[in-house]
């Protein structure tokens, strides 16, 4: 059965809102009369950021019988939510917790099988197997997806991993910053959303941040390690330089020359 996004929607950009300091970024940008937000189909956050982002959909990967034992009140705000909340387990502990939220059928387990496998897929096919070698072999695209997948560390990846699952084309990140003063104890944590990131961006999806996140070094401006004050001279790529290239990317596609038979 295909996994039906628990919005009902099928949103091709999504902005994601973490609780970094880069977070302010995004409610500033709602302060001009007409609101300066990248337009998305969707807006997602996280934990304690759903007491105060308006927000399309939630995820909190935490154990909620564990987050209901630090706080009742914090039980009480999550069980009182009115849009769809996404977590790693429910069972009858947490049914029990967050009847609220059970009885509304907003509360959902993420396809965390679902998306290893897509993410498996999707690696295989980019290096050159075809769909019909994978559907006779269903668990290597398992296990593919489990060691390329599997490096969920925090909830931002976790994010990122279930966008790419359902198509979305853009994502905006906010406050997910992870190196700053005082969260030392957050920077191994940083690899892992910069690992989601790439993985992204190799998939065709485009990423943006805030030009003041430390993610992805965006604070240090547009520079390559080696050239200190010389960066270097990129040479636009021409259409003959174009052609071998994209020959050599997808030998097995005709190129726009053969599609309109010229010579």
């Amino acid at each position: 059965m295909a996994w039906k996004h628990p919005t009902g929607g099928q949103p091709e950009v999504v902005n994601i809102v973490a609780l970094g300091p880069t977070n302010r970024s995004y409610h500033a940008l709602h302060l001009d009369y007409t609101p300066l937000v990248p337009p998305a189909d969707e807006t997602w956050t996280l934990n304690k950021g759903l007491r105060t982002t308006l927000v399309d959909m939630g995820f909190i990967m935490d154990d909620l019988v564990g987050e209901a034992r630090k706080s009742d009140r914090y039980r009480h705000d999550i069980d009182n939510l009115e849009v769809p909340i996404m977590t790693s387990i429910i069972d009858n502990d947490v049914r029990k917790l967050y009847p609220k939220l059970i009885e509304a059928n907003l509360l959902g387990e993420f396809p965390i099988d679902e998306v290893l496998d897509w993410i498996g897929a999707r690696v295989l096919l980019a290096g050159g197997h075809t769909k019909a070698e994978l559907q006779l072999k269903p668990q290597m695209i398992s296990d593919v997806g489990e060691k390329c997948g599997y490096y969920l560390h925090n909830s931002i990846p976790f994010m990122i991993a279930y966008a790419l699952f359902i198509g979305c084309r853009k994502i905006h990140l906010f406050g997910a910053d992870y190196t700053y003063p005082g969260m030392v104890a957050r920077e191994d944590d940083r690899a892992n959303t910069e690992y989601w990131c790439g993985m992204a961006r190799a998939f065709g999806v485009e990423v943006t941040t805030p030009q003041d996140t430390t993610l992805l070094n965006m604070n240090q401006g547009t520079r390559i390690y080696g050239y200190g004050a010389r960066p270097p001279i990129r040479n636009k790529l021409q259409p003959d330089g174009a052609r071998a290239l994209l020959d050599r990317l997808v030998p097995s596609e005709p190129t726009i020359a053969e599609v309109l038979g010229d010579e």
